[in-house]
């Protein structure tokens, strides 16, 4: 009898082990079919491979481990034209560390079940119609590197708790509907890089606490309500090298060392603000600068002679113009 249940015991697992060969790993394999269930039109068909007649790891845009070689590690299915909404069975893809889904139509809100991904490196779920509020709980993605959310039509204020994110390092929230201020906890992403919330309806002012980001080279917060004085320590940080801050609502001088103090400044946008004083003499010895605009402010004095006369900086542009931070990705 012993012998007859060891040997029904055996069989039982060679059939889970032979459906695992099969089909990949369970978990996984009915995530993703709930996640096709969610996205009701699929025009491209990038999706017709994701049936039980194919192995999970075979499936398009579907990534399997080396390490783990049932365990799906990427999910990519941008620019093919998917509708409907993200499923939140998502979450259960526990090995995940690639999100890529972007330049579709998707719609609904993004999942707060990303939040239990400790895995994933980088999320991007840009230009989509994704509405509702960013999930606070995705700062529980502990390994998360790359968030981008830009061209959405997500609303209400950027969670705080993302400033606990302890490895991002690009953050690109570009035109949405968010609300309220630009958190002062993101002074604590020591490893930030890039920050871009362009084209937005944030309000308050640029926290000063920006200024302890040892790292951070890319700022971009045009087309907002910000008020206030750009913080002297964003001014002082001397990894930044381009710095947009246009059509806000920001006064104040600037710094009379600009361009002296601030080597590595390539792109200088400040345009349409209330800016006044004079423009800094030795702005133009910034030997890396490319590009600025200072125009629509209430600068006095005169322009600097020496304007243009440096091969970095061949003209100063007075045009209006932003670069979304989605050019600017690693």
């Amino acid at each position: 009898m012993i012998v007859h249940l060891f040997v029904l015991f055996l069989c039982s697992k060679l059939v889970v082990l032979s459906g695992a060969r099969l089909h990949g790993n369970e978990n996984d394999r009915l995530a993703l079919l709930a996640l096709k269930e969610g996205l009701k039109q699929n025009p491209s068909g990038a999706l017709s491979s994701w049936n039980n007649s194919n192995h999970v790891c075979d499936w398009e845009g579907v990534t399997c481990g080396s390490k783990h070689p049932e365990r799906v590690i990427a999910l990519n299915l941008s620019n093919h034209d998917l509708q409907g909404s993200i499923s939140p069975f998502i979450g259960n893809l526990s090995f995940l560390r690639k999100i890529d889904l972007m330049n579709n139509a998707l719609q609904g809100n993004i999942p707060g079940e990303l939040g239990r991904l400790h895995k994933l490196q980088f999320l991007n779920l840009g230009n989509n119609s994704l509405h509702g509020a960013i999930p606070a709980n995705l700062s529980h993605c502990s390994s998360l590197k790359t968030m981008v959310l830009e061209y959405n039509q997500l609303g209400g204020a950027i969670p705080v708790e993302l400033g606990s994110t302890p490895k991002l390092e690009l953050l690109a929230l570009d035109n949405n509907n968010l609300t309220g201020v630009i958190p002062p906890s993101f002074g604590n992403l020591s490893t930030l890089m890039l920050f871009s919330c362009m084209y937005n309806n944030l309000q308050g002012s640029i926290p000063k606490e920006l200024g302890k980001l040892p790292k951070l080279e890319f700022f971009q917060a045009s087309a907002n309500t910000l008020t206030g004085m750009i913080p002297s320590q964003l001014f002082n940080l001397s990894s930044l090298f381009y710095l947009s801050v246009g059509k806000n609502h920001l006064h104040g001088t600037l710094p009379p060392n600009l361009g002296i103090q601030h080597m590595n400044l390539q792109v200088l946008y400040l345009t349409d603000n209330q800016f006044s004083g004079p423009i800094p003499a030795s702005l133009p010895n910034a030997s890396s600068l490319q590009e600025i605009d200072l125009s629509l402010n209430n600068f006095s004095g005169k322009i600097p002679s020496n304007f243009g006369s440096s091969q970095s900086l061949p003209v100063a542009s007075p045009a209006f113009g932003f670069q979304s931070a989605s050019r600017h990705i690693p």
